[in-house]
């Protein structure tokens, strides 16, 4: 009998980024309504803007500061997907060792 993956990763063992392509009909730029988790499995909310110009120089933006392995992890997440881009995905959750 084989054992069935935890569904979701203990957050106290890392993080975890959930991305939702947000928009707006008006920008050039790609951004994704962003949620953070890290620790007590509490959520930080942001966005992740992606310019059209240059793909490179993803900004992430929110209230609370995010430990610099999961901005790292976040950017390098983003450009890989742009790599593949367009189209852009829709959703995107991963989760990530502290490192």
């Amino acid at each position: 009998m084989t054992k069935r993956a935890p569904d979701t990763a203990p957050i106290s063992a890392g993080g975890r980024v959930d991305l939702r392509l947000d928009t707006p009909p008006s920008s050039v730029d790609v951004e994704y309504e962003a949620r953070f988790f890290v620790g007590d499995d509490s959520a930080v909310v942001g966005r992740v803007i992606v310019p059209k110009e240059n793909p490179r120089d993803v900004r992430i933006v929110s209230e609370v500061e995010l430990p610099d392995w999961l901005k790292t992890f976040t950017t390098t997440l983003l450009r890989t997907l742009g790599r593949s881009a367009p189209p852009w995905p829709r959703r995107v959750t991963r989760w990530r060792e502290e490192r």
